[in-house]
């Protein structure tokens, strides 16, 4: 429903689950809200920039594996 509904979906996957322990080449990992479960942003676009009748196109960026968020 949603790709019927926007043009473009961006899913931002921040980690953060402190629950499951260290994870391999990664030292610690700290939460971006004051929750211990892994945190992911979703950002819905209705620009009309897809063709009637058209998905959305999804985009996944895993903060992780393109080293974003880390300094």
């Amino acid at each position: 429903m949603l790709r019927e509904r926007f043009d473009r979906i961006e899913i931002i996957d921040l980690r953060g689950d402190v629950r499951r322990g260290e994870r391999a080449g990664v030292e610690g990992d700290q939460g971006v809200f004051n929750i211990q479960v892994g945190t992911a942003i979703t950002l819905a676009i209705a620009d009309g920039s897809k063709a009637r009748g058209a998905s959305a196109r999804v985009t996944y960026i895993d903060s992780w594996r393109k080293d974003y968020l880390r300094a």
